[in-house]
């Protein structure tokens, strides 16, 4: 779930050009509000209400490993656009 919640991020910039991909995002509230509305329903779903989604709660250790791979997504994205792409598929 984080994985994907933070690859909205690497989304947000798809050049090569640009690697910042927090760029400009304090003019744009509302991509604010749905992401952090995101996060806030995934925190909860898993966190406190597992039964209406039939899903297992886990332990803060095993959140905390599962946000640190989002934040790793964010590190492969700047790589991946910083990577050498043939000009035929750009």
């Amino acid at each position: 779930m984080y994985m994907n919640l933070f690859n909205q991020f690497n989304a947000r910039k798809v050049s090569d050009e640009e690697m910042n991909f927090l760029a400009n995002i304090q003019n744009n509230l509302l991509y604010i509000l749905i992401v952090a509305s995101e996060f806030l329903v995934v925190f909860v779903m898993t966190h406190y209400n597992p039964d209406m989604f039939s899903i297992k709660q886990i332990p803060g250790w095993q959140h905390w490993i599962a946000f640190t791979f989002g934040v790793i997504s964010l590190g492969v994205g700047a790589g991946l656009r910083k990577a050498v792409i043939p000009k035929k598929f750009s």
